[in-house]
């Protein structure tokens, strides 16, 4: 697959991690912490990609970090920070926490074309807001969220031109909430290496 060069990556991972217990982007993962393995697998699909959080993870990260000032805990402020920053027409937002989404999938979103706000996938109904293609366009509505303190991403995105992708593969959107979580996404790893 080729090197995506004209939209860049962020992974988020400015959430307060508070159903794991602790920092879940600094959680050991294979050979790496969480936050490493995911930089370096979107590393191989865009050419450009940066991690948005709190304050900076990992000192190997600073040239590529985008430091969320804001205190509220909401993904909708790293898109808002991104935009801001990185003054691109589109970014592909990845949550740290979903290691297994495939590349097949982000090549898939990135190359749709038409006037969507936003392009995600959906699974039996469930919609994947932080594996999605944001353009510049919902700007406007992501500070207007912000000012009004209403900081849920489904909120927003029901006011905005989407398009919802429908796939069938429920262990690409595997998420990392809990210790649960976290010990059979390691399970799965081990798996997926063997």
């Amino acid at each position: 697959m080729f090197l995506i060069q004209n939209i860049p990556c962020v992974i988020l991972a400015g959430g307060k991690s508070s159903r794991m217990g602790e920092n879940k982007a600094l959680l050991p993962f294979g050979k790496l912490n969480l936050i490493s393995y995911e930089y370096q697998k979107m590393c191989k699909i865009f050419q450009n990609v940066f991690i948005s959080c709190k304050k900076g993870i990992l000192p190997e990260f600073e040239k590529n970090t985008l430091i969320e000032k804001d205190e509220i805990f909401s993904p909708l402020v790293g898109i808002r920070n991104a935009f801001l920053a990185l003054k691109a027409s589109k970014i592909f937002f990845l949550s740290v926490d979903t290691p297994f989404v495939k590349n097949e999938t982000i090549h898939r979103i990135c190359s749709i074309e038409g006037s969507y706000d936003v392009i995600y996938p959906s699974l039996k109904g469930r919609s994947h807001y932080l594996i999605s293609l944001w353009n510049k366009s919902t700007l406007e509505e992501l500070q207007t969220a912000l000012n009004g303190r209403e900081y849920k991403i489904g909120n927003l995105i029901d006011k905005l031109q989407t398009l919802a992708i429908s796939l069938n593969d429920e262990e690409e959107f595997y998420n990392l909430n809990t210790p649960l979580d976290y010990q059979n996404a390691i399970k799965n790893l081990k798996d997926e290496d063997a």
